[in-house]
């Protein structure tokens, strides 16, 4: 159990580098509270570069059926948590 604590907050932390990333916040915003529809910089573009980080650092492949449940950082968490990352 105390690993699979230990897995959530290092995927968690590559969660929030990815956003950290994707959106040129500094280590001084939170991003677990940026979702779609307040992030003025969340576009088509921004949801391609959340995928293909996700997809990278998970080694996982998403289905395109997928992609509308990324909605927000806490979305984007559950989505990875029900993927058992």
């Amino acid at each position: 159990k105390k690993d699979l604590i230990l897995m959530q907050e290092q995927n968690e932390q590559i969660l929030k580098d990815i956003f950290s990333s994707v959106f040129e916040v500094g280590e001084d915003v939170d991003v677990t509270k940026i979702r779609k529809v307040t992030e003025l910089k969340w576009d088509s573009l921004a949801l391609t570069s959340i995928i293909a980080g996700i997809e990278s650092e998970f080694s996982i492949q998403l289905d395109t059926k997928d992609f509308e449940r990324l909605t927000s950082y806490a979305a984007t968490n559950l989505f990875l948590t029900e993927k058992g990352l």
